[in-house]
């Protein structure tokens, strides 16, 4: 018997050892440049937020290992009624972390919670493809009148304002992956708040994040996850490393397995395997608030936003293959329906985008008279990034320069701060980078919905949002007339009213130890998705 309970505890050891071993073995040592700042999938503001979000979460759609869209917690394709504005799903037999079931009424819940204006969210705007999806976040019907329904315990029924024949791109983003009611019910404000705060479904759970203050967490595999099969790392251990340099020094000792880079640092490793670099379509904007002093006058607007160098920002300071941008809608995004031609290439540079030394003084000088004063003084409000506090002090340079009796005061405050300031329209100029969800370019034209919270121009315009609706009402199914209008909002708000200046087109160049595989860098920003990661012996 004594060598039996012998031979059996020596099996035990030898079985924990291994399997630690294994877990060693497929443990990725990553990082973001910014920290996270909810878990909350109707609060997300930033990259790093979205990326955890669909690192623990998932909807009714997801992305496979070629990044094409695929049913997530769907079942099945949707049945669909003639009119081609009711959707039937079918969903999978899940579980969250906790081991309940996944079930329609969370859903429901999660996107009536979206839509709730009480809730505030900047995502709001992500429901308006649902029937009463305006009137609902505007506050004109109550939250319950979304076109959203639980007809069982795993068949959800959607109802669509107008037929979207680009559907499942927008129900693939993180703004609408389902909440358990009971559990966000418990939790009350705590939720999202922190990792035991939220219930996991997709393929991590998140662990050690307490909080905005926290540097460093980590993902760790799903057991519960029905796709669990797919998922080969054990672990994901993040951490926030703000300057390319750090990340960079911390590849080389090993210490990460995927660095992001920016400025001169990507130099160092030209030529190499394990530099990688791709356009995405994440982008930067000077927003101007329309409603502030002096940025009201249009002239103002109009000369800041042709007063700085592009093309010497990102190829001087940046240097890591992100281009200047000068329109709303950025490269590689969308193709028009009649040509199929990228829709940037196709409409080009907009008036009032550019860098133009003639037309900003023209403009300066008629703002100055305008406002009856030779010397100005405006503020520009970033988050207090080291690749931020570059482009503020180039854009400081060039402005006062272009514009003489310009002064450019530069206001830094952590990126939590930066969004309240914003929401609350306590600012001039706030330099913003913007990641969407899905393709659709009519996300960038949204921007500036009277009601969004999304506009932190605060602009005003009621024609502008009656061409918004008609692109989820009369236009949904006409492409081409719908990416005309699409083209007219987007003059509208650039060159125009100029309520927003483009700046750059990111490029997202990192670091990729060799023995990875089948990391997933998306093209619409800097997110990263592990599942399909593993690492080689």
């Amino acid at each position: 018997m004594k060598k039996r309970y012998v031979w059996l505890v020596l099996g035990l050891c030898w079985f924990c050892v291994s399997t630690s071993v294994h877990a060693a073995k497929q443990t990725l040592t990553s990082m973001v440049n910014t920290p996270l700042t909810t878990l909350d999938s109707t609060k997300y503001a930033v990259a790093s937020d979205s990326e955890a979000i669909t690192a623990y979460a998932e909807g009714l759609y997801t992305y496979d290992a070629q990044q094409h869209i695929v049913l997530g917690v769907a079942a099945k394709a949707p049945t669909v009624n003639r009119a081609k504005t009711q959707y039937t799903f079918t969903l999978k037999h899940t579980r969250w972390s906790n081991g309940q079931p996944v079930t329609a009424d969370d859903f429901v819940y999660a996107w009536q919670r979206l839509a709730n204006p009480k809730r505030k969210s900047r995502n709001a705007s992500k429901v308006a493809f649902l029937q009463n999806g305006a009137a609902v976040v505007s506050g004109k019907r109550p939250y319950t009148a979304l076109g959203v329904k639980a007809l069982g315990k795993y068949r959800l029924q959607i109802t669509l304002a107008q037929p979207t024949p680009y559907l499942s791109r927008t129900l693939v983003g993180a703004a609408l992956v389902p909440i358990n009611r009971h559990f966000a019910h418990q939790m009350g404000a705590k939720y999202g708040t922190a990792a035991r705060y939220v219930l996991a479904n997709g393929p991590f759970q998140i662990q050690n994040w307490n909080g905005t203050q926290d540097k460093q967490w980590r993902y760790v595999k799903n057991p519960d996850y029905w796709d669990a099969a797919q998922v080969t790392l054990q672990r994901v251990k993040l951490r926030v490393v703000r300057t390319s340099k750090q990340a960079a020094r911390l590849f080389d000792r090993g210490q990460l397995d995927y660095a992001q880079l920016t400025d001169q640092t990507v130099q160092r490793y030209t030529g190499y395997k394990v530099l990688h670099q791709r356009q995405t379509i994440t982008a930067a904007y000077l927003f101007f608030n329309t409603q502030a002093v002096d940025l009201k006058n249009l002239a103002l607007r109009q000369a800041l936003a042709q007063s700085f160098d592009k093309r010497l920002l990102v190829d001087g300071v940046l240097r890591n293959g992100s281009e200047p941008l000068n329109g709303l809608i950025p490269e590689q995004l969308i193709k028009t329906p009649t040509h199929q031609r990228d829709y940037r290439t196709a409409v080009g540079k907009l008036t009032n985008t550019s860098y133009n030394v003639r037309r900003a003084t023209k403009a300066w000088h008629k703002a100055q008279a305008q406002l009856g004063r030779r010397r100005l003084t405006v503020t520009l409000l970033l988050s207090n990034t080291p690749q931020n506090l570059q482009i503020g002090r180039f854009l400081q340079a060039q402005m006062q320069h272009t514009l003489p009796g310009l002064t450019v005061k530069l206001k830094t405050v952590s990126l939590e701060k930066r969004i309240q300031l914003e929401g609350k329209g306590h600012f001039q100029i706030v330099l913003g980078m913007w990641t969407p969800t899905d393709t659709d370019p009519a996300n960038y034209v949204g921007f500036f919905k009277s009601t969004s919270l999304m506009n932190v121009s605060h602009y005003q315009n009621a024609a502008y949002d009656r061409g918004l609706a008609e692109l989820s009402g009369r236009l949904a199914t006409q492409p081409s007339p719908r990416m005309h209008k699409i083209k007219s909002l987007e003059q509208q708000a650039v060159s125009k009213a100029t309520v927003v200046a483009p700046v750059y087109q990111s490029s997202q160049t990192y670091l990729q130890a060799q023995r990875v595989k089948g990391l997933q860098v998306s093209k619409l920003g800097s997110m990263v998705n592990y599942k399909f990661t593993h690492i080689q012996s």
